[in-house]
């Protein structure tokens, strides 16, 4: 990735602009300075400064990376990290209490139900939903949770409504230096026009997949906000 940075015509014949792309670096590790100052400064966050705000930016990517973050295929949550750690994200998504289980009716047919309590700016909201599976189901709650609020979110609940579920990925690994299996899971969202994807670490399956799940909502509210020029309260 170094090499590629410092001379990228030895390894790109064309452009990627000239040809309506762009240079996408994979995420080997967030250790390496200049990789990471190269994705940063394409979200728009300078880090080739030695400044205190930098290295504690620095610290807590490297700590997060320990634990088994890597953002190789999940972008969308390496760039709330960083929106977070700027103070240009703002989250907008306070859940105040979720339920989920599981339920059997008719001849042994199972279904999950969830319910949760959720504040969104300045309102709360209590919604339940079921469906064919925890993933599924989550992610059905938390939309419709927001669905709720439309009137607060404007222009926005068009967006929110047209957002899918592709897929979901999920492994399992030990974190450096631990004996804690933990698993990850990578959540993709598409609304239509882009998809992204998410990450999710955490020692219970179903708390990683909330996570996942949680961060792709708060990316499309604040990349479609920012890209409308809308603010939410």
């Amino acid at each position: 990735i170094a090499a590629v940075l410092s001379d990228p015509e030895s390894y790109e014949p064309i452009p990627p602009e000239a040809v309506g792309n762009e240079r996408r670096l994979l995420l080997p590790g967030i250790a390496q300075a200049s990789y990471l100052e190269a994705l940063a400064g394409r979200l728009g966050v300078d880090l080739s400064e030695d400044t205190a705000a930098n290295r504690r930016i620095k610290e807590e990517l490297l700590r997060l990376e320990k634990e088994g973050y890597t953002y190789e295929d999940a972008e969308a949550s390496f760039e709330l990290v960083l929106g977070k750690l700027t103070g240009r994200f703002r989250p907008w998504i306070e859940v105040e209490r979720l339920r989920l289980f599981e339920v059997i009716r008719g001849k042994l047919q199972p279904v999950v139900e969830a319910s949760l309590r959720v504040r969104l700016g300045s309102r709360t909201e209590y919604v339940a939903a079921e469906g064919e599976g925890p993933v599924r189901t989550l992610f059905t709650v938390l939309k419709d949770a927001l669905l709720e609020e439309a009137e607060a979110l404007g222009e926005l609940a068009g967006y929110v409504q047209n957002l899918e579920l592709k897929s979901v990925r999920v492994r399992t690994f030990y974190p450096r230096g631990t004996r804690e299996l933990k698993a990850r899971v990578t959540i993709t969202l598409a609304d239509g026009e882009r998809a992204y994807t998410t990450i999710g670490i955490s020692g219970d399956l179903i708390q990683a997949v909330w996570q996942a799940l949680l961060d792709g909502m708060e990316y499309g509210l604040y990349t479609e906000a920012e890209r409308r020029n809308i603010v939410l309260v």
